[in-house]
């Protein structure tokens, strides 16, 4: 596939970020002691949104825990997040950063793109499909914008 795209440099560094991944994704699910990766999820909906929109998503991910349907509605929010990034940002990569601790777990999706009126976080559809989401599972998030500086999306789950 590499070598029938290799006059496309940028169809060729996708090909090569799609087989790291996918190599890096089966490293992850099997040295995982959970039965249901939160990890694995998250890299799921990040490759989903790398493949759907081609933009390249810069992951840090510290630690694993078992998914719960809480973390599932904190990994569908991120994944909107990345989503919106990649829709509207007009920047080419996008920061993923997802830690477990102790006291709960965080997940920040930053860009660096064209950023947007705060204004229409309440009433656009993020209200509901990141901030409602994350809110009805029992977290918070918040998301930071600055036009011309990009975005900042953050949410956190508290450790029941």
């Amino acid at each position: 596939m590499i070598s029938s795209s290799a006059e496309d440099s940028s169809e060729v560094r996708y090909l090569a970020r799609v087989q790291e991944r996918d190599l890096r994704r089966t490293i992850n699910e099997y040295r995982s002691p959970h039965k249901e990766s939160f990890r694995a999820r998250l890299l799921d909906a990040r490759a989903a949104i790398e493949d759907r929109y081609r933009v390249e998503i810069e992951q840090v991910i510290r630690d694993d825990t078992e998914m719960t349907s809480e973390l599932r509605a904190l990994v569908e929010a991120a994944s909107e997040a990345m989503a919106n990034a990649a829709r509207h940002s007009g920047s080419p990569t996008i920061d993923l950063y997802a830690e477990v601790r102790a006291d709960g777990v965080q997940i920040n999706v930053r860009d660096r793109g064209r950023g947007f009126d705060p204004e229409t976080i309440s009433s656009g559809g993020m209200a509901h499909s990141i901030v409602g989401r994350v809110s009805e599972a029992g977290g918070t998030a918040s998301i930071k914008t600055v036009s011309g500086q990009g975005t900042d999306v953050s949410l956190f789950l508290p450790t029941p």
